[in-house]
């Protein structure tokens, strides 16, 4: 396996274009009893054990990946494996090509939401337990039921709603009618949470669909306010160029897939906005990382606090019952994975540490293989953190 890390060129990268934001670091989730002191008799944490941990965790059953580590909101490693295409049309893996980002996308949305609480409402503590009835679109029709829901039920998948992968305007009206959900629900990953949720950041910042009749001009005119929302509260904020809602950077394979099988294009998934929908690069990625752990650009301390102690916009299973706990704390990941019927898609996975600031990110251009499944992922990046204090 070739690994190649490209920390000459890309190592300053995102830490100076933090510092030259002018961006004021700030503390992370505070440690109880005082866990973020430096104790000199316990363990150090070696970030280059932490890399290649994960690099041989990680294994060579991709067709490509590649993956940024950040300490203190500053890239330290960074690396890439195999290639984002393959056949004639080949082409290396890289830190600068955009992957689709799948459900780590829902993590922006939490922001984004968190965002628009505080710009147009009365603030993230609040309106947590708001109903969202009067921030969804009249046209949605939601259902009582539907209405009465709340901000909460949504960012942490209690809301009843059964996991659903057509998200078009026309399905969420039948979907927003639904009789079946309740706020405080047993916990249900579904992307209607978050695709309300887009729904909810275009009510709050005060936009409505009066006058718009057609069911396709209502599901772009929510589209294009909210991609404009993420660029101006996230990604401009933070330096983020690589964002759009279609890329045919990279392809998609399953694992096994020879050079003779053709990759699978995504195409336009701007129609999965609020649980999807954006694509980025790797380094792109980890500068969101980056800024919303180590900055106020993004979230006040508060916010980013209360964001990770209720899981707001993070987990990919029950919380409550399997979190993702390490010799070192409790720490917070999101994943994304997306196929067609053949099994061809992408991986991806964000992971924070909270105790000394150190974040990851990754994404491969495969699904199949031992690791294509949610708690082998995360086992890998808990293995190889845990695995690199001596």
């Amino acid at each position: 396996m070739k690994i190649n890390c490209l920390k000459s060129a890309f190592l300053l990268f995102i830490s100076l274009s933090v510092l030259l934001s002018g961006c004021e670091l700030a503390p992370f989730v505070p440690q109880p009893n005082g866990l973020d002191k430096i104790n000199s008799n316990e363990k150090k944490f070696d970030i280059d054990k932490f890399e290649a941990n994960l690099v041989e965790g990680l294994g060579n059953q991709w067709v490509g990946y590649s993956y940024v580590i950040n300490q203190n909101g500053r890239m330290v490693h960074s690396g890439v494996f195999g290639s984002w295409k393959v056949g004639r049309s080949v082409a290396p893996a890289d830190l600068n090509s955009s992957l689709y980002l799948a459900s780590v996308g829902k993590t922006i949305t939490a922001v984004s939401v968190i965002i628009a609480m505080r710009e147009f409402g009365s603030g993230l503590n609040s309106m947590l337990n708001f109903p969202i009835g009067p921030y969804l679109p009249v046209q949605l029709n939601a259902s009582p039921q539907v209405n009465s829901l709340r901000f909460r039920d949504l960012l942490t998948h209690r809301s009843g709603f059964a996991q659903n992968m057509n998200l078009s305007f026309a399905n969420m009206k039948v979907l927003a009618g639904s009789n079946t959900v309740a706020s405080n629900s047993p916990y249900v990953y579904s992307n209607v949470n978050f695709s309300l949720l887009k729904y909810a950041v275009f009510r709050l910042a005060g936009q409505n669909l009066n006058g718009i009749l057609d069911e396709t001009e209502q599901e772009n005119k929510v589209n294009s306010f909210f991609m404009s929302y993420l660029k101006t509260r996230i990604f401009d904020p933070a330096g983020i160029t690589s964002q759009s809602t279609v890329s045919d950077d990279v392809l998609y394979y399953l694992m096994g897939d020879g050079a003779g099988v053709a990759g699978w294009s995504f195409g336009d998934l701007r129609a999965r906005l609020g649980s999807g929908g954006i694509y980025m690069n790797t380094m792109d990625l980890a500068r969101f990382q980056a800024f919303l752990n180590n900055s106020e650009t993004l979230l006040t301390t508060q916010e980013r606090a209360a964001m990770y102690v209720n899981y707001l916009g993070w987990a990919d299973v029950n919380p409550q019952t399997n979190p993702i706990v390490g010799s070192q704390g409790t720490y917070y990941s999101k994943q994304g994975s997306f196929q067609n019927n053949t099994g061809q898609g992408v991986r991806t996975i964000i992971i924070t540490y909270p105790k000394n600031k150190v974040e990851a990110v990754f994404m491969a251009n495969t699904r199949g293989g031992n690791l294509d499944n949610t708690n082998g992922l995360n086992l890998v990046f808990r293995n190889a953190y845990d695995n690199a204090w001596d």
